[in-house]
């Protein structure tokens, strides 16, 4: 047997489907796909209330959660002494020889 050409397996195929019953399709299948098709599209992508509720609701918690934070920042710091210099020594916990207690 000598391999055949892509045309010749071509010409192969469609003379064994001679005789066979070609697929028919129903009545007014025609006439339902050209009014499906005359149908304007009506329906777009909408979001859900439930989505819209739990996107609503994480947005305002980040802003309450940010809004505290800022809030916090604000505070003064207590006190000992009153010059900026002492302030930031007490705040950051440097001890005298530089090494830092609270970082």
């Amino acid at each position: 047997m000598k391999p055949q050409t892509l045309n010749g397996q071509t010409d192969d195929i469609l003379q064994s489907m001679d005789g066979a019953a070609r697929a028919i399709p129903r009545e007014g299948l025609l006439p339902l796909i050209e009014q499906r098709i005359a149908l304007p599209f009506t329906k777009g992508k909408t979001i859900s209330l439930g989505t819209l509720s739990a996107a609503a609701a994480s947005v305002a918690l980040l802003v309450c959660m940010n809004m505290a934070m800022l809030w916090k920042q604000n505070t003064p710091v207590p006190s000992k002494g009153g010059d900026p210099a002492t302030q930031v020594v007490e705040y950051y916990g440097i001890m005298n020889n530089g090494e830092m207690l609270g970082i």
